[in-house]
């Protein structure tokens, strides 16, 4: 299992959003996890960094 140290930026939305926060990575562009809560956004995050790795990896880019 390879790690990987990756900035995770939050920031709160809009009102008109239905979600309160959302978690980029500018070291990995595609990386949007969006949630009520910076907790959750924050606990997403890695999770969905990991699949995105691998479909990365799979797509052989």
């Amino acid at each position: 299992m390879e790690l990987y140290d990756l900035r995770i930026e939050v920031e709160e939305l809009d009102d008109d959003s239905d979600y309160r926060y959302m978690a980029v990575s500018p070291d990995l562009p595609g990386l949007i996890v969006v949630g009520d809560t910076t907790e959750e956004v924050l606990t997403l995050a890695p999770q969905v960094a990991s699949a995105l790795i691998a479909s990365i990896k799979a797509a052989g880019a």
